[in-house]
């Protein structure tokens, strides 16, 4: 019933929320970017900076850094693998994915081991929830789930990216591989507060409203400033006809946020009460 209102409650929060949300746009021009990137791969000229293939998208304070690093990419000698790694971060928290990507391939090109096939894998993951086109984001996962696995045939252990490369397969055909690999992650990291929210977020897309309530009730006894958390608390809640329950939830975001998206958003829910 709710399920419009609360993809737009959860555009408004984890714009403020989440901690590696930067600012960002969608990805532009990524159709331009493949051509030119496979143009610069067939051919033997000097490739062109990223910096020049993004100038439009990259945000002014950055840009004098971002040229300065071009310019080392671009000439010989010095530490490619550390430019490399800058200019990815650089692309990445200004949400300019394609270049990121390009920069985190270069990367693992340079040095193919557990510490870069993380970055790699992280940054297809940003990109895959970038983007709305599906089959965009069914690439993006696929290239971010196999370097996912390259680590964790490195570090089994490593669940916070078993947990991305679940969410992964959650929104691709075969759904129930990441939904079991969730509940792996948390058989082994019962205190993992990311798995917990995702279950969580998923329980409430499918109609499991208690099964949220005891999701995100473990998330807040773990991390209870979890803002996202409270805040679905409350929608569980609220789906379960606890009016009291569900405000005093809400309430708690406030207190938690005051960012006025949040509080806008969070007000919204309090007036249907």
């Amino acid at each position: 019933m709710l399920k419009n209102r609360i993809i737009l409650a959860v555009v408004a929060v984890l714009m403020v929320v989440v901690l590696y949300t930067l600012p960002k746009v969608v990805v532009k021009n990524e159709e331009e970017a493949v051509e030119q990137h496979e143009e610069e791969e067939a051919s033997s000229e000097t490739e062109p900076a990223a910096e020049e293939m993004h100038k439009q998208e990259m945000p002014a304070t950055l840009k004098p850094i971002v040229k300065e690093l071009n310019q080392a990419w671009l000439a010989t000698g010095g530490n490619k693998l550390q430019t490399a790694d800058s200019l990815r971060s650089l692309y990445l928290a200004a949400g300019v994915m394609d270049s990121a990507i390009y920069f985190s391939e270069q990367l693992v090109a340079l040095q193919p081991d557990a510490a870069t096939w993380r970055k790699a894998g992280e940054v297809y993951y940003e990109a895959f929830g970038f983007t709305l086109n599906e089959q965009k984001q069914a690439a993006y996962g696929e290239k971010a789930r196999g370097f996912f696995q390259k680590v964790l045939d490195a570090e089994p252990n490593a669940w916070d990216v078993k947990t991305k490369m679940a969410m992964t397969y959650v929104s691709s055909k075969t759904p129930m591989q990441g939904i079991l690999m969730l509940r792996e992650v948390l058989e082994n990291d019962p205190e993992n507060t990311e798995a917990l929210f995702n279950l969580g977020v998923l329980s409430i897309q499918t109609g499991q409203y208690d099964k949220a309530v005891e999701r995100f009730e473990r998330l807040l006894e773990v991390e209870p400033q979890h803002v996202q958390g409270n805040f679905y608390l409350g929608v569980a809640f609220m789906e379960l006809g606890k009016k009291e329950q569900a405000r005093a939830q809400f309430e708690r975001v406030k207190q938690l946020d005051l960012d006025p998206a949040v509080q806008a958003t969070v007000e919204s829910y309090l007036q249907n009460l």
